[in-house]
């Protein structure tokens, strides 16, 4: 576990399954990508109200058994959707922290950390990586960095992307807060008014684009959106799979004394990757080892680093 000491009564700590207990002080809790599922998707809707509404068909067929909540983020054009069972996270936090009224906050490292651009170490077994603005979590033997997620917490201001996990908060219920829940409740009732008006006048006029679409080019009414959605999230689920499994043998691969992953770089086409060698006959052994699972596109040396480009 990933702790941050400062002034400030507001601590933020790095929280991985598994993690042993935790007491003594009142933490901001940031779950690693453990604890959820992450997908970017580009939807037929412009809210982010819209688009949760498409978030468990989304996710259909793709997750363990449980019941899961979702939350959503615009990210340019596309939406990155977050899917989560509340009351697994909530058995793994008491475990982690018994003592009562020890949690303040709980926030996603999607969230609160999706500045991070490379390759940054939780602890000696994990680091976390960023794959089209989705940040993952990685076994640590795959990277070779300097950076630890410890160095971004003291940094880390509170924000709105806060998890609420059970109807019992972790907060005192005194008058502050009720009062504080009213206002809030009485600009999201507004917020929501003026949102669901757009919503509708937005749907409106795509159904009316979508059956001058359907009459101008004699299609069936129900298959445009369908089957561009299906597609496009099909293509998305694809090549994230296909990252994470190549990340995986990756790691398996049995590097020597003195070697290591110097750099991985993911893209929609595939992952660069370079290693650090110190005889140059291991080149040849470390891309026959690739090569029992992934294409390899090209190859070269320069000095002791071995430069690869796999495909996906």
């Amino acid at each position: 576990m990933t702790k941050a000491f400062s002034k400030s009564p507001k601590k933020f700590t790095f929280v991985t399954k598994g993690d042993k207990f935790l007491r003594g002080d009142r933490y901001n809790i940031i779950l690693s990508p453990q604890f959820y599922w992450v997908k970017k998707a580009k939807l037929p809707v412009k809210s982010i109200s819209g688009a949760k509404k498409l978030a468990a068909s989304i996710y259909e067929g793709s997750l363990p058994d449980g019941n899961y909540s979702y939350e959503v983020r615009k990210d340019g054009d596309e939406f990155i959707i977050i899917a989560y069972d509340k009351s697994a996270i909530l058995d793994e936090l008491k475990r982690i922290f018994p003592a009562k009224n020890s949690i303040k906050d709980i926030y996603f490292a999607q969230d609160v950390l999706n500045h991070i651009k490379e390759c940054t170490a939780i602890n000696d077994k994990a680091a976390l990586s960023s794959v089209d603005s989705i940040i993952i979590q990685v076994p640590r033997a795959c990277v070779d960095t300097q950076k630890s997620v410890a160095q971004y917490l003291d940094n880390i201001e509170p924000g709105r992307y806060k998890i609420k996990l059970s109807a019992n908060s972790n907060e005192l219920f005194n008058r502050k807060n009720v009062i504080l829940f009213l206002l809030v409740s009485m600009l999201l009732g507004t917020s929501f008014l003026l949102e669901y008006i757009n919503y509708k006048s937005g749907i409106k006029k795509l159904e009316l684009k979508k059956a001058q679409i359907i009459k101008d080019n004699k299609l069936p009414s129900t298959m445009i959106q369908l089957r561009s959605i299906k597609k496009s999230l099909s293509k998305k689920f694809a090549s994230q799979k296909s990252i994470r499994e190549l990340l995986y043998a990756i790691s398996k691969i049995d590097l020597k004394d003195g070697e290591y992953f110097q750099d991985i770089t993911a893209n929609a086409k595939g992952l660069d990757l370079k290693v650090h060698i110190l005889d140059p006959k291991r080149e040849s052994e470390i891309k026959n080892k690739i090569k029992k699972f992934a294409k390899i596109i090209s190859s070269s040396m320069d000095n002791s680093e071995l430069n690869l480009r796999i495909s996906l």
